[in-house]
């Protein structure tokens, strides 16, 4: 629940507003299917890295460095695009 509310949200948003328009469709299909490609790793290991407490460990260490890394990234690189409209933030 408190990925859906924070970060969960923003690279679909990114990923849809990035693309030039002669490009978007395959831009977002190719992002879409490396993202569910990535979700289906982690899913089918995630088990079986959890299986001691020095992987639990490991494993939620991990993650919250990746998040932690996308929310600086998010704030110092993504643009604000709120307000604006199609063309303002292409170009």
């Amino acid at each position: 629940m408190a990925f859906a509310i924070g970060l969960g949200a923003t690279p679909w948003t990114i990923n849809s507003e990035i693309y030039p328009l002669h490009l978007r469709g395959l831009g977002c299909s190719l992002s879409t299917s490396s993202n569910w490609i990535a979700n289906y790793i982690i899913s089918a290991l995630f088990l079986s890295l959890t299986n001691t407490d020095t992987g639990k460990v490991v494993t939620y260490a991990t993650i919250a460095l990746f998040n932690l890394l996308m929310l600086f990234f998010v704030l110092i690189y993504v643009p604000e695009t709120q307000g604006k409209t199609l063309q303002e933030i292409l170009n």
